[in-house]
């Protein structure tokens, strides 16, 4: 029997994950020097938010932030796809003879619905972790103004 075409299978899911794995790195450092960013221009105020400085920088880091969650989805979703992709064809390649029963954790069906639903809940944070920057970002948006009007 012939493992090659598996190993190369494998090795492209290898390399996807890996992909999503580098951008999903660098949205969350991204993401993290803007938030240190965005927290050291609105404490540098020392309590007065009455300031025109309070409405613009810290809203404008907002949106920026946003902006490259924005840009960044596309890429991860389009990283999920093609794991997706090589996953059904090493699924199509393991199903299509006995013998990578021994290359395979999924050998029954409920062992491959468990491969399935472990697959799964490893996607949510790809697609989660850019939704819940967003709605952050929303709220550090509005902020600045509530403090403002507040202060």
């Amino acid at each position: 029997m012939e493992t090659d075409q598996l190993s190369y299978i494998r090795a492209e899911i290898r390399a996807k994950i890996g992909l999503l794995n580098d951008r999903l790195n660098a949205l969350m450092a991204s993401q993290s020097f803007l938030v240190i960013a965005y927290a050291s221009t609105l404490s540098s105020g020392y309590g007065d938010f009455r300031t025109l400085f309070i409405l613009i920088l810290p809203p404008f880091l907002a949106v920026l932030g946003a902006a490259l969650v924005f840009e960044a989805r596309p890429s991860l979703k389009a990283a999920l796809q093609a794991i997706e992709h090589w996953r059904e064809r090493e699924a199509a390649l393991v199903s299509s003879s006995a013998d990578y029963a021994p290359y395979t954790l999924a050998v029954d069906e409920n062992a491959r619905q468990a491969v399935a639903r472990r697959q799964h809940q490893g996607r949510h944070f790809a697609i989660r972790a850019p939704i819940i920057m967003l709605v952050a970002w929303f709220v550090f948006l509005l902020l600045p103004f509530g403090l403002y009007f507040a202060g």
